[in-house]
């Protein structure tokens, strides 16, 4: 297998739900991808920048992986990886960061969000629709070299801890 494959894979799964039963709508999975991909490519640029790159893009490569069938999506619920294959630390960093940030946000700690927090809590408040209407959790995990190196999920609690934050804002 390609060694840079291995270095760094992103876990997407929807679980509950619809997921449950081994399906969802096409367009809320592509959606939730894309969102996920900007969080990651906001995060990664403000990582890069931070870190002296001198064109800061925030494109780390992320490729979805198809499992030995040749699917990129299994069954079990719902979910896939997706590897980094482009400047792989501040990629790896970036993910992290949005990872952590979920995690926080269910665990009703937005308060400790670091300066990337931002893009992650306004993507992440995209997708609560979608999962309100199909009854998903996300969970996200982030590995390298087959040691997980972070996880979090986003579930009702996380889209009640950032609707009270919206409706604080607005107050």
């Amino acid at each position: 297998m390609n060694k840079r494959i291995d270095s760094a894979i992103f876990s997407i799964s929807f679980k509950n739900g619809k997921a449950n039963e081994n399906r969802l709508p096409l367009g809320h999975v592509i959606a939730t991808l894309q969102e996920l991909d900007q969080m990651v490519k906001e995060v990664g640029r403000k990582i890069q920048r931070d870190r002296g790159v001198e064109n800061p893009d925030g494109d780390f490569g992320i490729e979805l992986l198809a499992g030995i069938t040749g699917l990129a999506f299994r069954k079990g619920s719902v979910r896939t990886s997706a590897a980094i294959t482009r400047d792989i630390e501040n990629g790896i960093r970036a993910v992290s960061s949005v990872i952590g940030t979920t995690a926080l946000v269910e665990k009703k700690d937005i308060a400790s969000a670091d300066e990337y927090g931002e893009p992650v809590f306004r993507r992440l408040a995209r997708i609560i629709p979608m999962q309100e209407k199909d009854g998903t959790d996300l969970h996200l995990s982030l590995a390298k070299k087959q040691e997980v190196l972070d996880t979090a999920k986003f579930s009702a609690r996380g889209i009640k801890v950032l609707r009270d934050l919206s409706t604080a804002e607005f107050e």
